[in-house]
């Protein structure tokens, strides 16, 4: 059966103008901590609606998704309580048109995305603070549900079969009972009490006198105003399984050091230890110092040596050397005998 859209409740005239009266018509810098006097505007009605809408979207989705995991149930949840969508339950019930602001900031604050979804929580804040935190949250359930087309929970005291159910869950008019008047005949108020615990427990008595101790309760005194039926067994609820022995810790065996007497003696070498430094005990190695290995930590570094005196004299010039004379050769004189033929 498809859930049709719940009204909204109607709103007595100073919780009315705590619901839908914005901050610029107060003019407080942003900078205040604490109100002089009774505040006189939305954002401590959304600050209490923002919780009751967070509690009625986790039972709806809780009984609408009876095996769901919270890995899944934690993002639905932020998805369907996000700035657009209640902006869309602003826009659905037409909360701007009783907007109270300056006339001049009245289309910017109607177009802002903050100040519509703020208005949507304060208004289920507005019914808490005129009808009780349960009656706020079964209409905020009922809402909800219809918005996203989800099943309604039932109430507690259709589950439990206590009190009567105020709320109707099949679409039709939602009767809500006005506890911000009249008096309990303890002395406080019904707003102050939620509508179940008016409806289960009687008031208390007086406190009794000092030094006098109270009678023990009857039996007709204690007996609920309706009888409790047995609490169903959820399905979610498994019967309790036998628990297994605990596993012992596994003993690691430590093992004992070896007293060996020789070894805490003054000057006493084992003969092991020697010839295991003999045999491990190497030379120290020295790269060699060129462009191709690096330079050994064990070898310093050549420095170049500063000239400590001025030359006395500029070098002389380089000289050619001269080659040696030639010796003058015998010129050739003919004679006849070696004249040839």
């Amino acid at each position: 059966m498809a859930i049709k859209q719940p009204p909204p409740p109607p709103l007595q005239a100073d919780v009315e103008n705590l619901v839908f009266s914005h901050k610029s018509l107060l003019g407080k810098p942003a900078s205040t901590t604490d109100y002089s006097e009774d505040p006189q505007d939305w954002e401590r009605m959304a600050f209490l609606g923002e919780g009751i809408l967070l509690a009625a979207m986790s039972k709806v989705l809780y009984y609408a998704y009876p095996r769901r995991r919270t890995n899944a149930l934690n993002p639905t949840r932020t998805g369907f309580l996000t700035k657009e969508e209640l902006a869309s339950i602003t826009d659905s019930y037409r909360f701007m048109d009783r907007l109270k602001c300056l006339e001049p900031s009245r289309p910017a604050i109607a177009r802002s995305l903050d100040n519509r979804a703020s208005l949507a929580e304060s208004f289920v804040g507005g019914l808490a603070l005129q009808y009780g935190m349960d009656e706020a949250g079964k209409w905020a359930e009922q809402m909800l549900a219809w918005k996203h087309g989800l099943p309604i929970p039932l109430s507690d005291e259709e589950r439990f079969g206590i009190g009567g159910g105020i709320m109707v869950n099949d679409g039709k008019e939602v009767v809500l009972k006005d506890v911000s008047s009249d008096s309990g005949s303890d002395g406080t108020t019904k707003g102050e009490r939620p509508v179940a615990a008016m409806v289960v427990h009687p008031p208390t008595s007086a406190a009794p006198l000092r030094g006098v101790s109270p009678s023990l309760p009857t039996t007709h005194s204690i007996q609920p105003a309706h009888p409790i039926t047995p609490r169903l067994e959820h399905v979610q609820i498994k019967p309790a399984k036998e628990v297994p022995n605990p596993i012992m810790e596994f003993q690691i065996p430590v093992q004992e050091p070896t007293y060996n007497p020789g070894t805490y003696q003054a000057g006493a070498v084992l003969p092991e230890v020697v010839t295991t430094a003999a045999g491990t005990a190497t030379g120290p190695t020295i790269y060699n110092a060129s462009s191709f290995y690096p330079i050994s930590s064990s070898q310093p570094t050549a420095q170049p040596v500063p000239d400590t005196e001025p030359p006395s004299s500029p070098p002389a010039a380089a000289s050619i050397p001269q080659l040696p004379e030639a010796v003058p050769q015998p010129q050739f004189q003919p004679s006849e005998g070696n004249i040839p033929v």
